[in-house]
């Protein structure tokens, strides 16, 4: 079985949050017309400086498998994946061929963002997402912001975040298509 973009993204995301992230960005840029996916994560993990200049970083060693499958997935599909550790957290930046016949279908974008959202009070999760030039953003801080209080996980803000992301890839992939 194949596993969606989306499931690596929230796999590496949990990552990061069993590390002790509380803020999480997560950037994906499809580019259909330059044959382009990328993704990249930043996190603010918490890094001791024995950490950045130890030959193998603890914080490097992941608890789960994420980097290293994703990192698999990138390669086979003409790619690669990049981690850097610094001491404002982690990056992963990954990147693959577009049409590659084998890549991965990207899922579930929306539900992830929405689980990623809604799991704490305590991360902050801003996300983009571009096709083509092509731009939707939406961050936990704003909608809280605007809810005087309400939690993120409160049903009906739960599912008007999925329905506001779904919406919003709908909108710049169908202002793509207007354009050809």
């Amino acid at each position: 079985m194949i596993k969606e973009i989306a499931s690596h993204i929230y796999d590496m995301c949990m990552c990061s949050v069993d590390c002790g992230a509380s803020l999480l960005i997560i950037e994906i840029n499809e580019e259909p017309a330059n044959d382009l996916l990328s993704v990249v994560i930043k996190d603010n993990r918490p890094m001791r400086k024995a950490q950045l200049t130890a030959i193998k970083p603890v914080a490097a060693k992941q608890p789960s498998l994420s980097v290293p499958v994703f990192r698999q997935v990138c390669d086979e599909c003409g790619g690669y994946l990049n981690v850097k550790l610094d001491d404002r957290g982690c990056t992963i930046c990954a990147a693959m061929q577009y049409s590659f016949h084998g890549r991965s279908p990207m899922g579930e974008i929306p539900t992830i963002i929405q689980q990623l959202m809604i799991m704490s009070d305590e991360i902050k999760v801003y996300y983009t997402h571009r096709y083509n030039g092509h731009t939707f953003q939406l961050s936990s801080p704003k909608i809280r912001s605007e809810l005087d209080g309400v939690s993120l996980d409160a049903p009906p803000v739960a599912q008007w975040i999925k329905e506001n992301i779904g919406n919003g890839l709908a909108d710049i992939m169908r202002t793509e298509a207007a354009r050809i």
